[in-house]
């Protein structure tokens, strides 16, 4: 490729590699050689030779090898790249958490996904859903996307595993329907209502600073009957 051979040797002087090319001449310094080995040696060991030859009209110090490197070169292939990280999740307990990473490189891809840097069993795909999700499965989540080029591990997404709010104490005061929200300090909650248990209507949010917060809804005309549920907010 470059910094090849630059002279043609004699065969008039005895010397052995006569009428070969070869290097030759004072470089005054190293010189650099970059060469491609054909296809066939791919995966395989291969052996490098240098020769040196004198004639029989010089004697005099012949020359050094300074290093060699090999370096592959991999035509058309590319390593794994992320387009898209995947995002940490808060979840409550016993429902599910996916996470997804989105990757390009030359296929295939191989996904290996760790948790506290642990391979986690089984997650070997762009995505990973954790199925009833419990405090123990909280945690830091990475993800090692590698192909026959390289490998790239992506950010980390946290999972955070929060308990099921409870509502407590139910009363009417005052015309008013009264109870406290229990749970997780430092989420918000949207309270949602319902007069069938089919559809669910967003009434308020809460924000739970300390782990118990009131709710008060005044006493709405036309509705005889309402059930209130508490749903954790992103």
């Amino acid at each position: 490729m470059t910094g090849g051979y630059n002279f043609t040797l004699s065969s008039a002087f005895g010397n052995p590699l006569g009428g070969r090319r070869a290097w030759s001449g004072l470089s005054g310094a190293f010189a650099s050689t970059v060469i491609n080995l054909p296809a066939a040696a791919l995966g395989e060991s291969v052996q490098f030779r240098w020769r040196c030859a004198s004639d029989s009209s010089t004697a005099t110090t012949g020359w050094y090898i300074d290093n060699v490197s090999l370096v592959t070169q991999s035509c058309c292939s590319n390593g794994p790249s992320i387009t898209t990280e995947p995002q940490s999740l808060t979840v409550m307990a016993g429902d599910s958490a996916a996470f997804n990473v989105t990757a390009a490189g030359t296929a295939p891809l191989n996904y290996q996904w760790l948790l506290y840097g642990t391979n986690v069993s089984g997650a070997t795909a762009a995505s990973y859903t954790l199925n009833n999700a419990q405090s123990t499965n909280a945690g830091p989540y990475k993800v090692v996307i590698a192909n026959s080029v390289g490998s790239i591990t992506s950010s980390v997404a946290t999972l955070t595993v929060v308990n099921r709010p409870i509502l407590l104490s139910p009363r009417v005061t005052n015309a008013s329907f009264n109870f406290i929200l229990s749970g997780n300090a430092g989420f918000n909650y949207s309270i949602e209502a319902t007069t069938n248990f089919g559809s669910w209507t967003p009434i308020g949010t809460l924000t739970n600073a300390s782990g118990l917060v009131p709710f008060t809804e005044t006493n709405t005309p036309g509705y005889r009957f309402r059930a209130y549920r508490a749903k954790l907010l992103p």
